[in-house]
């Protein structure tokens, strides 16, 4: 096996380097993005929404103003879904 001269591993070194530098992106280029919450309510339903609208004096919710969207769940073993395997399902997209 020949012997690599060091000057190759440099000029190697050299235009790695260039390289990595000329796809690099500034710090004032990259973007700045909120983080994202998602409130998954136990027990909510399109009901529980309306009562709170008629309580809140007919006026729009907070909730209103935001995406939002309804999931009907159920167990895998159990007419009635559990807390726990809901909120598994709507993580993972698996029923436990």
């Amino acid at each position: 096996m020949k012997k690599r001269s060091p000057s190759f591993l440099v000029i190697l070194l050299v235009v790695a380097l260039f390289t990595v530098s000329f796809f690099a992106v500034g710090i004032d280029e990259v973007k700045v993005y909120a983080p994202v919450k998602i409130m998954i309510p136990d027990g909510m339903s399109s009901d529980v929404v309306t009562l709170s609208r008629w309580y809140n004096g007919g006026k729009a919710l907070n909730l209103d103003r935001i995406a939002s969207g309804l999931v009907r769940t159920y167990s895998s073993d159990a007419p009635i879904a559990d807390s726990a395997p809901a909120a598994t399902a709507i993580a993972t997209g698996f029923k436990s």
